[in-house]
């Protein structure tokens, strides 16, 4: 299989790369590539989460700055000082690190990320419905 992309796509903006394509050779390898590139055009975009007690049962939902999914887990940071940029997340969270504060990237499973709120809302009310 292989992937295509355009200069439609992210990959022309940031790279000027016109056009170009990449050989996959299983349908696991083309998710996979496609979900990584997917991702990076998502990054510093609002993703809403449905949060969990740690029983496992939904109890809300919130808004996120997305950073990057890795294995499966979005890794997602709050507004820093009502700034939504990626970049300046990331090297807030450097200088936290550096300084022994810690940060505010959290972790969640994908399956519980949304990329509007109406659609974690859903999934919330449906879950807690299923409970009831």
């Amino acid at each position: 299989m292989k992937l295509f992309f355009n200069k439609s796509t992210q990959m022309w903006e940031e790279y000027k790369i016109p056009y170009g394509s990449i050989d996959c050779p299983t349908k696991e390898d083309y998710d996979a590539l496609k979900s990584i590139l997917d991702a990076h055009c998502k990054c510093g975009k609002t993703v809403w989460v449905v949060e969990r007690y740690e029983d496992g049962a939904a109890c809300d939902v919130s808004g996120y700055v997305f950073i990057i999914s890795v294995c499966g887990v979005a890794l997602v940071s709050p507004t820093l000082n009502d700034c939504d940029d990626p970049n300046f997340i990331l090297d807030e969270q450097v200088e936290q690190t550096r300084g022994g504060i810690g940060g505010d990237l959290a972790a969640y499973p994908l399956s519980d990320c949304y990329w509007s709120r109406e659609e974690a809302v859903m999934a919330f009310e449906a879950e807690k419905e299923d409970k009831s």
